[in-house]
């Protein structure tokens, strides 16, 4: 195993440095045989380039110059795999200082449709809610696209695997709902 190659490598150092310091050994060329490779990182094969890729996705939403206090949405992929490794909270919102809750379920037995569900509420006072296009939480996620790509802008990997973000609930503070929009892009100035 790896700790038997090791120690061989380990072994076979020690005496040739100590017969080379010490001027021992024979005096005629000594045979060498190449010790057997050991990946670097361990065990198995040396690693290929992983056909998957970290990303970042920013998430707007728009309530229409309304006051945002509670949201849901639904993140979709269609094609490849998509696995959400982290979610930040919503940058420069007060009203929201936490990340948003989330439930990552399948929607397919055969996992071919990946669904992420993310909501929060705010109790803050209206006038400390947003109002105006903003990021409300930034997803990070491993995602492996149905093609290969070669360094792949968070853009093309957004399209290559058909994600869509879909918001299923905006509220006022009274719990009203509210005209809002989201899109899977920091807001344009």
């Amino acid at each position: 195993g790896r700790a038997a190659t090791l120690f061989f490598l380990l072994t076979t150092l020690c005496i040739t440095t100590t017969a080379s310091i010490s001027g021992a050994g024979p005096t005629t060329a000594p045979t060498t045989t190449t010790p057997p490779a050991i990946p670097l990182l361990g065990y198995g094969s040396p690693p290929t380039p992983a056909a998957g890729h970290f990303f970042s996705i920013p998430i707007t939403l728009d309530p229409q110059n309304q006051p945002l206090a509670a949201y849901q949405l639904e993140l979709t992929a269609a094609h490849g795999t998509f696995q959400v490794v982290g979610i930040e909270n919503a940058p420069n919102l007060p009203a929201f200082p936490n990340p948003a809750r989330y439930d990552r379920t399948t929607a397919h037995p055969d996992q071919s449709l990946d669904r992420l569900i993310l909501a929060d509420f705010s109790l803050a006072p209206p006038e400390d809610l947003p109002t105006e296009p903003a990021v409300i939480a930034t997803i990070h996620a491993y995602a492996v696209p149905p093609q290969p790509l070669t360094h792949p802008t968070p853009e093309q990997l957004t399209q290559a695997l058909g994600l869509t973000a879909t918001l299923t609930q905006a509220a006022n503070p009274q719990g009203q709902p509210i005209p809002a929009t989201v899109t899977l892009s920091k807001p344009t100035p």
